[in-house]
């Protein structure tokens, strides 16, 4: 909702003018901002009238919005304790914030840019707020005062991962998840629905202006929530490995396949490095864990069933490396392309493996995110190997 809002003549002395896409819009600012009597509103592109000349139905209207969302999350408000220790961690916060908001005015003037706005400050806030849910030495009870403020908002897709990723931490990580899911259900369907569908295009398709910044739903809050479908986790988990093998969803990934696969020592070794690098995913809640392990199971299996129909057993890959290789992976990037591989690096391996070692591919799964090449022109035909390269 705020994302669509418009500040203008934003850095005199206080906004004198404020333009809103619709009344909804106004009553999610109207959350977090008190408008100065005289602040001339504009809603739905009407000039319409000044704050301090809005009829009663209007400000009705936006009380019993907050209430309906206070209602809608009863039980959680904040206890004597918590509002302390957040308005001692939010007014430190905020001074920081507002220094650092005017050193970037000045630089950006002085780069001849376009002035931050005011999503630029919100997305800072965030950014502080998901620090501190993070310091140990932030007290306990202005971290679940932070929690419970952000389930109250309707969040961008932004502040859904940082706050997401910070909620793998709780022992109710499940519960908020769902919480936050369902503020923002209609949000996050359409955003997965969008990037399926561009999964699923050719390079052509994707030029296509509704793919235009292109939002990438949470990954965290897909996998813990109870509330997504099977399909969304799926989303989740590929799109994890095509961001990073050594991420930590894509290391918890590699360790269940190697629970229930029984891969070999040297593939152990080679996750246990990656893990150092990336970590790995908190589950508290044994359902939750379970969840994403299904999912798992999930995409193994629809690889297999796909090879079944073709019909095929076996399969010539591709691995471009900077030099020789001496360790395994549990996991690995593989084409059935050799110019794509020679794309990537000059050491070009060859391998020859049954289809039964394939967790998953731009070939088996339709919204697989199959990461465009170095030259850009085509697909890179990846093939996700289990059991890494000397298993030969």
């Amino acid at each position: 909702m705020l994302g669509k809002m418009k500040h203008i003549k934003e850095f005199d002395e206080y906004i004198k003018e404020l333009d809103f896409s619709d009344e909804e819009d106004l009553v999610d600012y109207t959350d977090d901002h008190e408008i100065r009597k005289g602040t001339k509103v504009t809603i739905g592109g009407k000039i319409k009238k000044f704050w301090k000349d809005l009829t009663t139905s209007d400000e009705d209207k936006a009380k019993e919005r907050i209430e309906g969302r206070k209602t809608e999350y009863k039980g959680k408000e904040l206890s004597t304790e918590e509002k302390k220790a957040y308005d001692e961690f939010s007014t430190k916060r905020d001074k920081i914030l507002d220094k650092e908001f005017e050193k970037m005015k000045e630089d950006y003037e002085e780069w001849d840019q376009d002035p931050p706005t005011e999503d630029d400050y919100r997305d800072m806030k965030t950014r502080k707020d998901a620090s501190a849910l993070a310091d140990p030495d932030t007290p306990p009870a202005a971290k679940e005062a932070i929690f419970k403020s952000y389930l109250r908002k309707d969040l961008n897709d932004d502040e859904m991962a940082r706050i997401s990723a910070q909620a793998t931490k709780r022992d109710d990580a499940s519960k908020y998840m769902d919480e936050m899911y369902d503020l923002n259900k209609e949000k996050l369907d359409k955003m997965h629905d969008l990037n399926q569908e561009y999964n699923a295009a050719s390079f052509e398709e994707r030029k296509d202006p509704k793919f235009k910044d292109m939002g990438k739903p949470p990954q965290y809050l897909t996998l813990y929530s109870s509330k997504t479908s099977s399909e969304q986790k799926k989303a989740a988990i590929m799109t994890a490995w095509t961001d990073g093998s050594d991420s930590d969803i894509s290391n918890h990934v590699q360790q269940h396949l190697l629970d229930t696969h029984g891969m070999g020592e040297g593939d152990q070794k080679g996750l246990d490095r990656r893990v150092e690098s990336g970590g790995k995913l908190e589950f508290k809640e044994k359902e939750a864990q379970e969840r994403v392990n299904k999912v798992i199971d999930d995409i193994y299996k629809e690889t297999q069933d796909k090879f079944k129909e073709q019909g095929k057993d076996e399969i010539t890959l591709y691995r471009g490396t900077a030099d020789d290789t001496d360790f395994d992976n549990p996991l690995e990037s593989w084409t059935s392309d050799k110019s794509v591989a020679k794309s990537y690096d000059s050491n070009i391996h060859k391998i020859k493996v049954p289809t039964s070692r394939i967790f998953m591919s731009a070939e088996t799964q339709k919204h697989f995110p199959d990461p465009i090449t170095m030259d850009g022109d085509k697909k890179s035909n990846e093939f996700v190997l289990m059991g890494g390269t000397k298993k030969k």
